[in-house]
Parts: C-alpha cells; sequence; structure tokens
C-alpha cells in the first residue's frame, strides 16, 4: 500500500509526500530537513499534517492565519492538487497558524498572543476557494498574533 501525507505550511503552502519518501532514522536522530524532502523554502515550517485517507475522508478544512484571518476550503479541492501548490492566499507577512480538519464542530475557537480569545459558530465562516483569501475571525491588539 501507498501511504501518502499532506503536509500545509506556515507559508500556505500544500505538499504531498509517499511515506516511503521520507528517511528512515532513529528515535534519538534529528531526522531529515522538511525542505530537503521537498521543494519547500528553508523557513517554511509544517503547522498541519493528515494522512491523505483523512483529507479525503473529510469535508472541510479550516484555515487560520497570525494577522487574525479565518477559511473554510472544501477538502475535495486537495484531492488531486500537485505537491508545492499554494493552499490558501496569505498577505505579505502574514503565516498560517493551523490547519484543522473540521467536521460536525459546532464552533471555532481563537486565541491570540495577548491573551484575547474569540469563539464563534463555524457556519459563520464563508467556504471558499483555495486560491482566495480569508475573512476576519479576529479583530487583533497592536502587536498581537493569532497563535491557535
Amino acid at each position: 500500500m501507498n501511504s501518502s501525507v499532506c503536509a500545509f505550511t506556515n507559508f500556505g503552502n500544500f505538499f504531498r509526500m509517499a511515506v516511503r519518501d521520507i528517511p528512515n532514522s532513529k528515535f534519538i536522530q534529528k531526522g531529515t530537513l522538511f525542505s530537503q524532502i521537498t521543494n519547500a523554502e528553508t523557513k517554511e515550517k509544517i503547522v498541519a499534517l493528515f494522512t491523505e485517507q483523512d483529507l479525503k475522508e473529510s469535508t472541510e478544512l479550516v484555515f487560520m492565519t497570525q494577522d487574525g484571518s479565518i477559511k473554510r476550503i472544501e477538502s475535495s479541492e486537495f484531492h488531486t492538487l500537485k505537491t508545492g501548490s499554494l493552499a490558501i492566499k496569505l498577505k505579505d507577512f502574514d503565516r498560517v497558524v493551523s490547519v484543522q480538519i473540521n467536521d460536525n464542530l459546532p464552533s471555532v475557537l481563537m486565541v491570540s498572543s495577548d491573551g484575547m480569545a474569540v469563539n464563534f459558530e463555524y457556519k459563520s465562516v464563508p467556504v471558499t476557494k483555495r486560491n482566495s483569501g480569508g475573512v476576519i475571525g479576529m479583530n487583533l491588539n497592536d502587536g498581537a498574533k493569532v497563535i491557535f
């Protein structure tokens, strides 16, 4: 069986990798840089990792960015997407902090670095296409960023 994992990065990119292509190592080793396995930039970090099967069985993904944006995307948009493709359009200097499979959850919780939180109905976030930006999910105080 050819197992694959799907990674979403802080730069808003999507990568699909065959598990067999990830080098084996011992549990005490440092591992391999993500950028060596994919064509990702060196400073690009994984913020979410799902099996390809989990992605196919889900209906929607929710993306949150550090600047307070949120976006719902139908997971079917990623079933045939090429690796290294843009998963979410970001404004300059914005970064993805969270990607979650959201099937039948009633609400979304966003938390900022200054301790503020907002909890709102999941269905109030519009479903958009992959190559568009998100909507404002949380207004932030100066210097604050969404951390979850």
